[in-house]
């Protein structure tokens, strides 16, 4: 019985014990001879046990078969009494269950699946086969493409997870059933959004392009089949993509470009000034999704931006939803921009002020600084719910549109207190705040003791070769480490707050800032971000150069 259900699965069986290679040309041809029921389940109650006040339920089950054995999935189950349907969850390969546990205690049932398999740290995890030993990938960052698409831990990963819907329709056959994955785990439920296994949504955190190297028809057949981008246009399970603008993979403009072309794209949820822990902020917008997507009231309007030249001046046109009036009581309109950098690492973005046509139209100048340098930006538009929906990244090169950049003076004046706080961020996902100091003087902090601003990369703001970089602050008695970074290193120097009721003055050379191998920064006009880490808190209140 087993045999006759492999090869109805399996038809490639014999080409692989003849050594011939099969030519795969799309996802058609990958999944065309795939059933998820085809072969029993056999899943095996592990235990089920309390935790923190939670039942857990453990299970494993078989996940995909291969011709030296099967996958033991593993899935451990946070099972919620009052749920309001059912997530499967894949984590990023660090394994992190803190997301999942947020949409517990938001009232679902969240079954983790485990695809990263072998885990010292764990006792229980996923158990591949031998020819399936690369599935193994905690901490992987990195892929090379495989010379066998069917027997390669992408197609096992999606097999493994849509049989994990399965168990989980059979187990709570009442229940909508939802999908979440971050980052590698994300990749991976994208690809579960082209398939009708029952899916009701699905949401997707960070990138989910793994970077794969290769050459060759590993390298072509990996693009055809097991890339994201070739299941864009087949996807049909609702979906809301959410991303980082700054994600330390400088994954942002792919990421924008794959959701323009996502046929089921319901919401785009870009974080402003965010790496990739500020996605943590997106959590409660997944689970609002989820929650409206149960109701069937997912309407989610998406914001439009084109850009455009009028009398020699870049402007941006906005179309939002007319509720979202920017007058507070019915949401805000945001448009970011950022201009020059083609790391997406290191884009400083800024609120852009809107003027209001009426009717949920706007539009915004920018400045021209240098015409052949691109300009990027998107809008962002958050309902009275706090439910915020992006449009797509764009980008313009002003020359492209006939606009030649105005002249304009360098701004010494990186930042002060009157500034608010758009420019800043926090690496670890930090909230940033205004604060008040000693006299009364205001200036910027954040509750992580981390303060990130990519400002001294910005085209406007970049120092000459003989600057001298002044800054302000104050706080508890303590060492604040100042890092900046050229794109290429890092280099650090710290600084000594020694009495909390007055402001200090540092004024700082580039020879003040060392890397971790004793150089010394040449000058600070190739810097491209700026951050200070303390222990205690602090506030800084100005940066200029001088």
């Amino acid at each position: 019985m087993l045999d006759k259900y492999k090869n109805k699965v399996y038809n490639w069986e014999n080409s692989v014990n003849r050594g011939v290679s099969l030519e795969i040309t799309g996802i058609n041809s990958l999944w065309k001879d795939y059933e998820v029921t085809a072969l029993p389940l056999n899943p095996y109650a592990l235990s089920e046990k309390q935790i923190d006040g939670k039942k857990v339920r453990e299970y494993y089950f078989d996940g995909y078969t291969t011709l030296d054995g099967k996958v033991r999935t593993y899935l451990k189950i946070y099972e919620n009494e009052k749920s309001d349907g059912i997530v499967l969850f894949l984590p990023d390969t660090d394994g992190n269950e803190e997301p999942a546990l947020k949409l517990y205690e938001r009232g679902f049932t969240v079954a983790v699946l485990d695809y990263s398999g072998k885990n010292k740290d764990d006792s229980r995890y996923t158990i591949y086969p031998k020819s399936l030993e690369e599935c193994n990938c905690i901490g992987a960052t990195e892929f090379v493409a495989p010379d066998d698409t069917l027997n390669s831990r992408w197609f096992a990963w999606a097999c493994m997870a849509r049989r994990a819907v399965k168990l989980l329709k059979d187990k709570y056959a009442e229940k909508n059933i939802f999908a979440w994955g971050i980052g590698l785990g994300g990749s991976t439920v994208y690809k579960m959004c082209a398939f009708d296994d029952g899916l009701k949504a699905a949401a997707t955190s960070l990138n989910v392009l793994p970077k794969v190297s290769g050459t060759g028809n590993p390298l072509i057949n990996y693009r055809a089949a097991l890339d994201n981008h070739s299941y864009a246009a087949a996807t049909k399970v609702p979906l809301l993509m959410c991303v980082s603008t700054n994600d330390e993979d400088r994954s942002f403009d792919d990421m924008s470009e794959l959701a323009t072309l996502t046929a089921s794209l319901k919401c785009l949820r870009i974080c402003e000034r965010s790496f990739k822990s500020g996605i943590k902020a997106t959590y409660d917008q997944v689970s609002t999704y989820f929650h409206d997507s149960a109701k069937g009231n997912v309407d989610v309007p998406r914001p439009q931006v084109k850009a455009t030249n009028s009398e020699n001046s870049l402007y941006f046109n906005i179309v939002s939803n007319e509720k979202a009036d920017n007058s507070g009581d019915g949401g805000k309109v945001e448009l970011f921009a950022a201009y020059g950098i083609d790391d997406s690492r290191y884009r400083n973005w800024t609120g852009v002020p809107l003027i209001s046509l009426g009717g949920g139209e706007y539009m915004a100048r920018v400045s021209v600084i240098q015409d052949t340098r691109p300009t990027y930006a998107f809008v962002n538009l958050t309902d009275k719910n706090g439910v915020v929906s992006s449009s797509a990244m764009i980008t313009v090169v002003p020359k492209s549109l006939n606009i030649t950049a105005s002249p304009m003076l360098k701004q010494k004046l990186i930042f002060d207190g009157n500034s608010g706080k758009d420019v800043w961020t926090s690496s670890d996902g930090g909230n940033i705040s205004i604060k008040t100091g000693p006299y009364e003087i205001q200036g910027v902090s954040s509750d992580s003791k981390t303060l990130i601003s990519f400002k001294l990369g910005d085209l406007l703001y970049t120092a000459n070769n003989d600057s001298l970089l002044q800054i302000i602050a104050c706080g508890e008695p303590q060492a604040v480490t100042i890092v900046l970074s050229d794109g290429k290193e890092t280099y650090k120097t710290n600084v000594t707050i020694t009495n909390s009721n007055d402001w200090h003055k540092f004024t700082l050379s580039n020879t003040d800032f060392k890397s971790v191998n004793g150089s010394i920064l040449q000058n600070f006009s190739k810097a491209v971000f700026i951050k200070f880490t303390s222990e205690k808190e602090f506030i800084i209140s100005s940066m200029l150069w001088v």
